[in-house]
């Protein structure tokens, strides 16, 4: 049993996190990459069956991804899809696990670039009122920001999905978990247009599928995203602006207007609130602001003694004395 090749392993894996754990196909793709990276690295050292592999080799892929180039998140991801791999093979090949012996990876802690509210504001003016797509990119962006959706969930909202009256969306998001999105009046007033005045006159073949582009075909990632990319240049924002990054802004708004995280975690459609926490930091700016707002020797509450203020009052008294 133990003596199976590592491809044809790679493909039951991917069969079974399919079948059993109900993965979407993006996170399918993603382990799949991942894995066939290591198979072919693997490979040229002849290393072709499961039961040949040894935790050295595990280690010197991972160098060798450090010699690449790769970010030590992307590294953490490639990982985090060898560990699943391997607690499969454990089970079913009864291999030992060399997943669980490779040291974790320390991810880089960096901020993303999540567009201000302001930003995405300047986005949907930049939207031409009149031009045939305004409706439809309009209700995309609110979507995003208002709502909080992946961009696989947005491609995949069908017309059924939405209730305008109750403004709310019905998604399925990742692990094929449906839950129900909240999204305002801004939002609702774009799709309402969008299905009026624009999908009718996009729409050729019959399509269950919201959204749709120009020539009548549903819309895929890349489009979303190059859409995205070009309202964020137009208005002027320096860094690229993605869909990841308005959804991050629709956390952050909410977390700084006083909502619960656990409440964020129920919109945004996280198992861990771990998960949610990172989507709700702040600029430095905004804790500037607060630092200096509320901390007794910033805002004035308390006289710094060896501050100008305090040498002034001394000489003051000194003199009334």
């Amino acid at each position: 049993m133990i003596g199976m090749g590592l491809s044809a392993a790679l493909r039951e894996f991917l069969a079974y996190y399919r079948m059993e754990v109900g993965a979407s196909d993006n996170t399918l793709a993603a382990y799949g990459a991942d894995l066939a990276d290591l198979i072919r690295f693997l490979s040229f050292g002849g290393i072709v069956e499961v039961h040949r592999v040894e935790l050295s080799h595990l280690e010197a892929w991972l160098k060798y991804l450090s010699v690449r180039g790769f970010a030590t998140s992307s590294i953490a991801r490639k990982m985090a899809a060898v560990r699943m791999f391997w607690r499969y093979l454990v089970e079913t090949r009864g291999v030992r696990n060399l997943g669980a012996m490779l040291d974790s990876v320390k991810r880089e802690q960096k901020v993303p670039m999540v567009p201000r509210a302001e930003q995405v504001a300047d986005m949907l003016q930049t939207i031409r009122r009149r031009v045939r797509m305004c409706w439809r990119d309009r209700a995309i962006i609110e979507l995003f920001f208002g709502a909080g959706l992946r961009a696989s969930e947005l491609i995949g909202i069908r017309i059924i999905d939405v209730d305008l009256r109750a403004k709310n969306i019905r998604v399925i998001g990742k692990g094929n978990k449906e839950r129900i999105v909240l999204f305002g009046e801004p939002a609702r007033v774009a799709v309402e247009r969008y299905l009026a005045d624009v999908r009718p006159k996009l729409v050729r073949h019959v399509t269950p599928l919201l959204f749709v582009s120009r020539t009548g075909r549903p819309l895929d990632r890349f489009n979303i995203f190059r859409l995205v990319d070009k309202l964020g240049k137009r208005a002027g924002i320096p860094a690229r602006v993605t869909p990841h990054g308005l959804r991050h802004a629709f956390a952050t708004s909410l977390h700084a207007g006083g909502a619960d995280l656990r409440v964020i975690q129920a919109l945004l459609g996280h198992e861990s609130i771990s998960t949610t926490e990172k989507y709700t930091h702040m600029d430095a700016s905004r804790l500037r602001a607060a630092h200096a707002k509320f901390h007794p020797l910033e805002n004035g509450q308390i006289v710094d003694p060896w501050s100008d203020q305090a040498d002034a009052d001394l000489s003051r008294a000194a003199a009334a004395g």
